[in-house]
């Protein structure tokens, strides 16, 4: 049975976070680099992975691309973690509106 893997526009739309807030997160958490790319610790645990997309230009010859995808364990340490940061991200601004 193959892994239900999701790209990370499905992953924020399953966790209900908006694709901006939710790309921008996992970058300040440096849970994937500015090009979308997993990191490596990520990948090792097994919550992401990155997926390798094949095709020949017509100029250029044999290219690839590639992309993040996340596991269904990786669904759930991200809402975790996003849901962390996103409470603490709170927290800190009404600690501000109060000083």
């Amino acid at each position: 049975m193959k892994e239900i893997r999701y790209t990370l526009r499905d992953a924020a739309k399953q966790l209900a976070i908006p694709e901006r807030q939710f790309f921008k997160i996992l970058r300040e958490l440096k849970i994937i680099d500015n090009q979308n790319l997993p990191a490596y610790e990520y990948r090792e645990k097994g919550y992401l992975a990155r997926k390798e997309s094949r095709f020949t230009h017509p100029v250029f010859g044999p290219q690839a691309r590639y992309s993040t995808v996340v596991t269904i364990d990786g669904l759930s340490f991200l809402n975790e973690v996003i849901q962390q940061k996103i409470k603490l991200d709170n927290t800190r601004n009404e600690y501000k509106k109060c000083s």
